[in-house]
This record gives C-alpha cells, sequence and structure tokens, in this order.
C-alpha cells in the first residue's frame, strides 16, 4: 500500500488542480480496493482544499471536478461518521455551483445539508447561500421564508402582517435612544448569534425591500440595534443611512436626513473601510439630493469610489459610479460628457446591473447623434446580480425610453412608457430617479392633453394636482433639485385648466431662472414656454423662446432633439439656425418600425409627419373596399384657440378625402381663405392657414389618405415638405397597414379559435350526453336483464322444479310397463329445461361476477359454454387481483360474453383463447380463434359488434379486428381505465 500511495500521491502540493484529480481518478479505477476510509478521507480533505483554492482564482470548473472527486471518496462513509467534512464539501460544491449558474444543483446540495446537517456554523451557511441563490433567481418569498426560518433558528421572529410590523416598529424606535452604557455584556455564543442574525438581516435586504417598506424599516432598526449591542459601529452606520433612507421613502425628509447624516458621521469617525463606500452610497445617492443641490453629492461618491478601491469592493465601486452618472444626467450638464464614463475597472463581466448605464448611454448616443437610432437591446447576464432586479431592469428601460419618447414629441409612447417605470420602481424608491420619471410622465400628458378625451382628462387632473403637491414638497427641502420642476409643472398645470394669462407667464419665467445652471431644464422650459405662446398666438414671443431651447438643447448636446424642434417649428426659426443636412430616413424608418401595434404606429406616424410638414394636426382616413371613409386615428400638436364657432370635423371634409382617394393624387391648400364660401371656408374661420390631403395606396380599392393641416403657416406645404411627407406617409402607411393586417388575422384567428372551442364543447356535450344515454339505455338493459333472470331462477325454475316433482310423484304412483320409459324421458327432458332456465338466468345476471369479480365471472362463463359446445377454450387473465368499479366489471364482462357469443356462433372455429390483461393505465382485451374469419368492413358487421363498439367508444377505448378469410380472426379491445379504476 505505502509503494501505491507514492506513486499516486507523491508531490501532490506542488500538483497543479487538474493533475490531481486525474491522480484520484487513476487510482479510485485502479486500487480503490486498496484504499482504506481514513485514507479516502485524507485524499478527499486535500482537493477540497484545493478547489477553495481554486474557486477563489475563479477556476470554477477544475474545483468543480475537484468536489466531484471528493464526494466519490466519501461516498462509504456515513453523515454522522463524518459530518464536519461533509458540512463543508456540500457548503463548498454549492457555492461553486452557484457561480456556475448551476442554481437547482447548488439548492439540492444546500436542501440536503438543512435537513441532516446539526453544526449551526455550517447550517447558517447553508441557509444564506439558499437565501442568495433565490434572491438571485427573483424569488423573493421563498428567500423571505428561509429568512423567517433561520432567524426563528436564533431566536428572532420575522414579523409579517402590517399590525405586527408596525408595533415592533414603534418598540424599536425607543430601544434606539437607550444610552450605550446601559447596553448588557453578551456571552461570546451570544455575539455570535447577533453576528448571523446582522449578516442575514444584510443579505435578505433584497427580499425584506421587495416585501415591503415597513419590513425594510424593522429591518434597519434591527440592524442599528444589534450592531451597538455587540460593538459594531461600521453596522450600525450602514443600518442608519439605511434607517434614514426608509425615512426619506415615507417622506419624513428631516428625519431621514438627520439619520443619515448621523450614520455618515460614524463611519468617519471610527475610519471604517469595510462599509464606508456603501454609506456613501446611500447618503449620497437616496438621502442628500432631497435637502442639497445634486453636486454636492458628487464630492461624496468620487470619496466612496475611491474606498471601494481600497477595500477591493468592485460591486459598490459600479453602483456608486452608476449613482454618478444618474446625478450627473439628473444635473442637466452636458450629456457628451457620460460616454466618457469608463465601468471597465468594475464591470465585472456582465452580471451587475449594466441596464443602470447601458440604456442611457444608448439613449445618449442617439440624441448626440453617434447612432442612427435608440437600441436597447436586453442582455442575458450571467453571475451574482443578474436575476435580483428583474425589476429594477424594466424601470430603466421604460425610464429611458420615456425620456426618448418625451424629447421627440410622442406624448402618448412616452405616459406609457413612464406609468410602466412608475409601476417597477420598488428598488427606486427614495432614488431622484423617482422624481425624474414623474416628471416625465406628468409632461407627456400635459403636452398630450389636447388628445385626451373629457373622461380621460378629468381622471388625470387629480393625478397631475396631486402630483404637483409632492414637488411642491420637494422643493421646499431641495429647491435647486426640484424648484424649476414644480414651477414648469404649476405652469403646465395652469395651462391647460386655462388659468390667466400673467398668472401662466409667470410660472413659466419662474421655471427659467430655477433652472440656473441645469441645461436640459433650462431647454424644456423655454420650449414648453414657446409653445404655450404659440398656442395663444403669439408668434413672436414663440419664436424667441423656441430658439432659447434650441440654444440650450444644443449646449446639453442633444443634436438630434434640436433638428427635430427646427423642423417642428420652422416657420419660427431664423434661417441660420436651422440644420443643413437634410432629413434621416434611416432614423425615420427606425422610429416607425419601433412599435408593433397600429395605435401606436399610427401615434408615431402622425407624430412624424406633423415634425416633418410644421402642421398643427394630423388624420389618418383609410378608404375601404367599397369606399366608406372612415377616420383611423388623429392628433393635435397642441391646444389652438378656435377663431370660429363653427364646427369642422372630418364629415366637412369628405368630399375632398373622396376625390383625392379617387384620383390617387395629393391636394394642396395654402393661402386659405375665410371668405370661401366651402368647406375649407370653414375651416379657414377656425384659423387653418394651409391644409394637405395626400392619399398612399395599397391596392386598387384600398387607401390611406393622410390629411394635415397647419394654424401657423400659410404657405406650409411646399414642394420640399410634400416631398417628405410621401416619403414618411408611404414608408408609415406600408407598416401600419402590415399591423392592421397582421392584428385582424390575430382576430380573426381568436374568432376561429373561440368558434372551434364552442364547436368542441358542443361535440363534447354532444359525446358527453350520448355516453350517458347509452349508459342509462346499458343500466335499464341490465336492470331488465336481472329482473328477467330473476324472474327465470326464481320463478319458472321453481315452477318447472315443482312440476318435476309432482310428474315424478305421478309416474311412481302409476307403475305400468309402458309408461316408465316415456316418462324418465319427459323427466329428463324437464331436467334439462330447468338447467337451460338457470344457465340463461346465470348468463343474463352472472352471480359469481357479482360475488368474487371479474376473473371468476369469466372463468364460470367460459366453463359452461365448454360443458355445452365441442369447442376448446382458453382463458388468461392477468392484473386482476383488485376489484374494478362494478359498472366497469358489468360493462367488461358484457363486450367478453359478446365476444365469445359471436366466436360460437359464426366463426365454426374448434378453439379459441380470451385474454384480459390490467396494465394498470388500461385495459386490454384480445379474443383469437382459428375458424373461418370474418369480414372487417362495418358494414357487415351484426347487432353483436356493433353493441360492443358502443361500450368500448363508452369507456374511451378502441375497438381493432385483424381477419383473414380461412385463417381465423383477432379482435382487439384497448381501454383507457386509470381514473375509472
Amino acid at each position: 500500500m505505502k509503494e501505491f500511495e507514492k506513486k499516486h500521491l507523491s508531490s501532490w502540493e506542488e500538483l497543479p488542480l487538474g493533475d490531481k484529480v486525474d491522480r484520484v481518478s487513476e487510482l479510485m479505477r485502479s486500487g480503490v480496493e486498496k484504499v482504506s476510509l481514513s485514507e479516502r478521507l485524507e485524499i478527499a480533505v486535500l482537493l477540497l482544499d484545493s478547489a477553495e483554492i481554486a474557486r477563489s482564482e475563479q477556476e470554477l470548473v477544475e474545483a468543480k471536478s475537484a468536489l466531484k472527486a471528493a464526494h466519490g471518496l466519501l461516498q462509504e462513509y456515513k453523515w454522522n461518521e463524518l459530518e464536519p467534512v461533509f458540512d463543508r464539501l456540500l457548503v463548498e460544491l454549492a457555492r461553486v455551483n452557484y457561480y456556475l449558474g448551476e442554481f437547482d444543483e447548488a439548492e439540492m446540495h444546500l436542501d440536503l445539508l438543512i435537513e441532516n446537517g446539526r453544526n449551526p456554523q455550517w447550517r447558517f451557511e447553508a441557509f444564506e447561500l439558499k437565501i442568495i441563490v433565490n434572491n438571485h433567481l427573483g424569488r423573493y418569498k421563498k428567500s423571505l421564508m428561509l429568512l423567517e426560518e433561520v432567524l426563528h433558528e436564533l431566536g428572532l421572529e420575522l414579523p409579517l402582517g402590517t399590525d405586527a410590523v408596525s408595533f415592533q416598529i414603534n418598540r424599536l424606535q425607543g430601544q434606539i435612544k437607550q444610552e450605550l452604557q446601559d447596553l448588557p455584556v453578551l456571552a461570546e455564543s451570544e455575539v455570535q448569534a447577533q453576528s448571523r442574525i446582522l449578516k442575514l438581516l444584510y443579505i435578505g435586504g433584497m427580499a425584506i425591500h421587495h416585501t415591503s417598506d415597513l419590513l425594510m424599516t424593522w429591518a434597519a432598526l434591527q440592524i442599528v440595534i444589534r450592531s451597538r449591542l455587540i460593538n459594531l459601529p461600521s453596522v450600525r452606520s450602514l443600518g442608519l443611512v439605511s434607517y434614514g433612507r426608509m425615512k426619506v421613502i415615507a417622506g419624513e425628509i428631516e428625519e431621514g436626513f438627520d439619520l443619515g447624516l448621523h450614520g455618515l458621521n460614524l463611519n468617519s469617525s471610527i475610519g471604517d473601510i469595510q462599509y464606508r463606500c456603501r454609506v456613501l452610497g446611500v447618503f449620497g445617492f437616496y438621502i442628500l439630493p432631497w435637502k442639497e443641490s445634486f453636486h454636492k453629492s458628487n464630492g461624496l461618491l468620487l470619496e466612496g469610489m475611491e474606498v471601494a478601491r481600497k477595500s477591493g469592493d468592485l460591486i459598490g465601486l459600479y453602483i456608486l459610479k452608476t449613482h454618478l452618472f444618474n446625478l450627473h444626467f439628473l444635473s442637466g450638464k452636458p450629456i457628451q460628457e457620460l460616454l466618457g464614463f469608463d465601468f471597465k475597472e468594475s464591470y465585472v463581466g456582465m452580471e451587475l446591473t449594466y441596464y443602470i448605464t447601458h440604456y442611457q448611454k444608448e439613449l445618449i448616443r442617439y440624441v448626440v447623434g453617434e447612432s442612427a437610432f435608440l437600441s436597447l437591446p436586453k442582455q442575458e447576464a450571467r453571475g451574482m446580480a443578474a436575476k435580483l432586479t428583474l425589476q429594477e431592469e424594466t424601470f430603466y428601460r421604460h425610464y429611458v425610453l420615456a425620456r426618448y419618447y418625451f424629447l421627440f414629441g410622442y406624448y402618448k409612447q412616452a405616459l406609457r412608457s413612464a406609468k410602466l417605470a412608475d409601476q417597477n420602481r420598488k428598488l427606486q424608491e427614495g432614488s431622484p430617479l423617482v422624481p425624474a420619471n414623474l416628471a416625465l410622465r406628468a409632461f407627456s400628458l400635459t403636452q398630450n392633453w389636447s388628445n385626451l378625451s373629457d373622461q380621460e382628462q378629468m381622471e388625470e387632473l387629480e393625478w397631475l394636482s396631486n402630483t404637483l403637491k409632492d414637488f411642491d414638497t420637494w422643493a421646499s427641502k431641495a429647491s435647486d433639485n426640484f424648484s424649476s420642476t414644480s414651477f414648469l409643472l404649476q405652469a403646465e398645470l395652469a395651462r391647460i385648466t386655462s388659468v390667466p394669462y400673467q398668472d401662466v407667464e409667470a410660472m413659466y419665467i419662474s421655471a427659467i431662472q430655477l433652472a440656473q445652471e441645469n441645461l436640459y431644464q433650462k431647454a424644456l422650459s423655454h420650449e414648453l414656454f414657446g409653445k404655450y405662446y404659440l398656442g395663444i398666438g403669439q408668434k413672436g414671443s414663440a419664436s424667441t423662446h423656441l430658439q432659447h431651447a434650441l440654444y440650450f438643447y444644443h449646449e446639453w448636446g442633444a443634436v438630434r432633439k434640436t433638428e427635430q424642434l427646427t423642423r417642428q417649428f420652422a416657420f419660427l426659426i431664423r434661417e441660420e439656425l436651422k440644420p443643413k443636412r437634410g432629413l434621416d430616413l434611416e432614423t425615420i424608418l427606425y422610429e416607425l418600425a419601433g412599435e408593433i401595434h397600429a395605435t401606436q404606429i399610427s401615434q408615431t406616424l402622425m407624430a412624424l409627419l406633423m415634425r416633418v410638414s410644421a402642421s398643427s394636426r394630423a388624420m389618418i382616413q383609410w378608404v375601404d373596399p367599397e369606399g366608406m371613409l372612415k377616420v383611423f386615428d388623429q392628433k393635435q400638436l397642441m391646444d389652438l384657440p378656435l377663431l370660429s364657432k363653427e364646427k369642422v370635423d372630418e364629415e366637412t371634409l369628405v368630399s375632398y378625402f373622396q376625390i383625392s382617394h379617387r384620383n390617387k393624387t395629393p391636394l394642396i391648400f395654402n393661402h386659405l381663405s375665410a371668405t370661401q364660401d366651402d368647406e375649407l371656408g370653414k375651416i379657414s374661420r377656425q384659423g387653418i392657414l394651409s391644409c394637405l390631403f395626400f392619399p398612399v395606396g395599397f391596392s386598387e380599392n384600398q387607401t390611406m389618405i393622410v390629411y394635415l393641416e397647419s394654424c401657423f403657416d400659410s404657405e406650409a406645404y411646399t414642394a420640399e415638405i410634400i416631398r417628405w411627407v410621401g416619403i414618411v406617409a408611404r414608408q408609415g402607411g406600408v407598416i401600419l397597414d402590415n399591423a392592421r393586417n397582421y392584428e385582424n388575422t390575430l382576430r380573426l384567428n381568436e374568432e376561429i379559435r373561440q368558434e372551434m372551442m364552442e364547436r368542441q364543447k358542443l361535440l363534447e356535450l354532444i359525446e358527453k350526453q350520448k355516453d350517458a344515454h347509452i349508459q342509462d339505455l346499458i343500466r335499464v338493459q341490465e336492470y331488465e336483464r336481472e329482473r328477467i333472470a330473476g324472474d327465470l331462477h326464481d320463478s319458472l325454475g321453481s315452477q318447472l322444479s315443482t312440476l318435476k316433482l309432482n310428474l315424478a310423484h305421478l309416474f311412481e304412483q302409476y307403475q305400468e310397463e309402458d309408461l316408465l320409459p316415456k316418462s324418465q324421458k319427459a323427466l329428463q327432458k324437464l331436467d334439462e329445461a330447468i338447467d337451460d332456465v338457470r344457465r340463461i338466468a346465470h348468463h343474463m345476471s352472472p352471480v359469481s361476477l357479482k360475488k368474487f369479480g371479474l376473473a371468476s365471472g369469466l372463468q364460470t362463463m367460459i366453463e359452461s359454454f365448454g360443458v355445452n359446445s365441442q369447442i376448446k377454450a382458453e382463458l388468461q387473465i392477468l392484473g386482476f387481483e383488485e376489484r374494478l368499479d362494478s359498472q366497469l366489471e358489468l360493462t367488461l364482462y358484457r363486450i367478453c360474453q359478446e365476444l365469445v357469443h359471436n366466436v360460437l356462433r359464426h366463426s365454426r372455429a374448434d378453439e379459441f383463447r380470451l385474454q384480459l390483461i390490467n396494465h394498470g393505465s388500461s385495459l386490454n382485451i384480445s379474443i383469437e380463434d382459428n375458424g373461418v374469419g370474418m369480414e372487417k368492413s362495418k358494414d357487415q358487421w351484426g347487432m353483436g359488434l356493433l353493441g360492443i363498439e358502443t361500450k368500448v367508444q363508452m369507456l374511451g377505448g378502441t375497438l381493432q379486428i385483424e381477419s383473414q378469410s380461412q385463417m381465423g380472426c383477432l379482435v382487439m379491445v384497448d381501454i383507457p381505465v386509470l381514473e375509472k379504476i
């Protein structure tokens, strides 16, 4: 053995891990019987040590191979013989599985340890890793259940339910004020338990946060109090800023700020490096912006990033970089600078929350003109924090989409995206991104106000009023960050509710002044102010503010936004400010193709058409094959005052729509005059200066007609503008027509599917009624069989027996020589009649079937045929040890009885074999004879076979016949009877 060990295990420490595994594999193949259990243990521990080193060096596949080899060496050990090694091995296996993305295997190993392990430390490790795995997969409810279980083992009950959590919070808030000298001295074991509780609360924070803000507040309080109990001020500082954040979320900004500042100062005073990065991140991003200007957080975040580099906290470093990125964007600094943000040093693969910067960088690249279109591809993250943040990914995706849609005038789509982001903001609570998204939602509403129905306006007005109150509150705490938005929202709300002009104007001016260095906020305020002036007919003031908006958007870096504004309001922009390059056809096509639903495509198409043509209103009409006009969708740029009370709608212009459709040519009307005594005169009296009817044909009879009108320019539709309207309308029309056809196909398919389902339900109902009718017939038939059998046996059988006794008595009494032979023959015939009555009665209602089951009943039936027939019969029954349902047994008996009768009557066979097999999920009946065969066509079947088929179908089975002339016949019946059994 020593030679063998020397040969295989020499220089073990110097071997690479792969070679160690190979040597163990060779040893296991060639000499496992020579290696004692103690020696296996020694080798397994060496492999386990090596695997831990490999895992720390990210050599995960090698680590897994070593662990599997170690596990193989220890298979013959019992758990209680080697519990510490088994515990360590399972945790290490689970950890490697987790890093490799093998989550089910990881949970399997952890479950095994939790079920069998008794060592508190390893059980704690298992619970901790299991919570991490389930957080990773977004299974927050399961994580919370695990956290509840392990905290219970450690003596802490997780309160569930609003009342229980609120009660606990009130109690804990009182304990926070307890003086340090009043704290008890804890035993070492208690200190260890408290440390475990703190770690679990930290790890389970994601699941707790997803559950409720109240529960997260409770967890933060627990961290603050318990960390003080065991004198861990660094942990306590993290608990204080977390508690402060929860106070901010609850609207208690002043108290939240004080708590956060206390945590920050405590962390600074002890010179902590472990949690310093996280403390600075929470305070700098989730607390300070509610009290101070965004730029005040920059220094804290930069300091936290430096600490993270020193401590090796790459995840913390990445998170603080994303905070700095977001605050730069929100503060309205030039966005081109953000493209230079480098995340490589902290971007650990693709497993982190890549979308925080990835999506926003894609938006910036498009806005500054570096990319032709916006693309937000969803990437499959592979590691540690991948699926923790599905909800957060949804928030960022729709927050960025809302920004994009809002910037370029797609207000309906922006509103939809902002709402989706708001519904998924859970992990962003306390973040300044929440009010930023609310502002997008609010301004998308007000800018699209004229396109909302009266009912929609009434429903949204309350939300807008409540949102304005929130911004007023935030502005009172952090004026630099929220005052401009608050005044701008106030101005927009005043505009849509018809507040006097002077008051609205003062609000817009305040919004512009309070924007200070925020280039985006200044540009937006000027843009909305300019649109307001345009809406009330003050084109000079509108031109001034829109050109200011162009300047600030340019300073911000939004090249594409300046192009959009310039084209949309070309009639107000000085010639030298207009873009020199033409429209970007690739961008237009992408924007049109970016939606999938017809109504969304129509909204995008109309916004694009108004943008390229400087129109104030757009409408899309469809002409169906019958020549009927139908408005598909319409969009108005802004609320514009009517110069006349004379109402004009699409019906007024129907003749022009029809002419445009019939001639397949555009109708262009510039310089409209209010003096015209026709439909165009009516719309001119409403303030419309130019209009255009542009047809897009798809077939001989199907046409889309785009209607555009301008209240701004009497010569809006020049040849160049019409050319671009044609390009956009044709491209958009094809996409819209495809979407409509697709939706019609889906609708038709759904109608067909519904019709098929209804038809199927009807067929099933008919089949059920048919089966029920057949079952009723069979029950009636069986009842009649039993009644007749009873009458035959009890009445006719008794009478025949009595008659036999009477005749026998008479024959004995009159002993005449010539009568005796005849009397014996008569009595013999009478016996045969009695036997026939009994046999018929038995076949009609077999007693052995009822008493002893199907096997016994069939055995009796076959025996009776053998007595009365020259045919050789064989019966084989398998799997019927237990009784079946009585009705099923009776039906099967009748099927077999009819099959046997069919052989006896028609086959001319001299032998047959009946076989029944119960397969558990199905029953098989077969009968085979060596007779003349039979016709397989149903047309040739008699009542017997048709009756068999009906019974088989009633049971959901199948009937098959295999037969050739003069070569016998095989009949097979298969019945699925698992549920019936």
